[in-house]
């Protein structure tokens, strides 16, 4: 459900189930195992430097954009005022550290309140893989819950 009472749709329930960060402990795939000593050297001798350019996420340094001017405390304070600083995603609420306020086209420049979504951390990060995917989907969140 969303904050005015619309409902997410099965495609961005299912987007948000199959990129979510939340498989932790016991529903990790991976838990209770451990690498064993030969597969530890293996990924040892094939790490490859995925930093900067080698990383497949990579777009070329827009990370070194920047913000627009209007993108400042006060505007990310009244997005998360807005949004009950809840995660837009996983309905998390802030504990002990202010969520994040995330460009939903991606744009630092485009600070409209509408292209602007309270995220949680861990949800931010993921959102900056698979950027077409999440666009379509915070897009989407964004105009139920905003009823528009």
């Amino acid at each position: 459900m969303t904050k005015k009472g619309g409902k997410y749709t099965e495609k961005s329930i299912q987007l948000m189930r199959d990129h979510s960060p939340h498989s932790s402990g016991i529903n990790n795939s991976f838990y209770g195992k451990h690498h064993t000593d030969k597969s530890k050297q293996l990924m040892k001798d094939n790490h490859v430097d995925q930093s900067g350019v080698n990383n497949p996420a990579w777009l070329g340094g827009v990370s070194f954009d920047q913000y627009s001017i209007e993108f400042n405390g006060t505007l990310k304070e009244q997005i998360r005022s807005r949004d009950n600083y809840v995660c837009q995603i996983c309905k998390q609420a802030e504990n002990g550290r202010k969520h994040d306020v995330h460009h939903i086209d991606y744009n630092k420049k485009n600070s409209d309140p509408m292209n602007l979504i309270t995220l949680c951390k861990s949800h931010h990060i993921i959102t900056n893989t698979n950027r077409d995917i999440w666009y379509e989907a915070l897009k989407e969140i964004q105009l139920c819950r905003l009823g528009a």
